[in-house]
């Protein structure tokens, strides 16, 4: 018996897809490959963490404001019971502002970074641009 297609109709949908991502998470633009996107003040921002990277480097692109020399981003990583295992400054400006990619080793035990842009003056410009994992 001969299989025959040619009266066989498909039927073809689009659908449109959108990304539920909870408000404390850290934006989709800083996973993009795209240092020119991103940009935002995640101040107080997750990243979930998965087993599998404990241990690896994870690089930061960042912007540094030239507000005051205050002007610093932090991460801090907590294990499962939301214990702080671990704080790591990755840039502080001085008084000029620049594009700086700081690197971290991703502690063992961690499940959450959560990034915190200090201000010091309530007048936030330090920016996160791009977060990947070194290969």
């Amino acid at each position: 018996m001969e299989n025959n297609n040619e009266n066989i109709i498909y039927k073809i949908s689009n659908k449109k897809i959108t990304l539920g991502l909870a408000s404390d998470a850290i934006g989709t633009l800083a996973y993009d490959g795209d240092r020119s996107t991103g940009g935002s003040y995640y101040s107080n921002k997750r990243l979930n963490i998965d087993s599998s990277v404990w241990g690896r480097e994870m690089s930061i692109y960042s912007r540094a404001s030239e507000i005051d020399r205050y002007n610093s981003i932090y991460l801090y990583a907590y294990n499962s019971n939301n214990e702080l295992i671990s704080s790591l400054k990755i840039g502080e400006c001085g008084f000029n502002s620049k594009n700086i990619t700081s690197t971290i080793t991703i502690p063992i035990n961690t499940s959450y970074i959560i990034a915190h842009i200090y201000d010091g003056y309530n007048n936030p410009k330090s920016l996160i641009y791009e977060i990947w994992l070194n290969e």
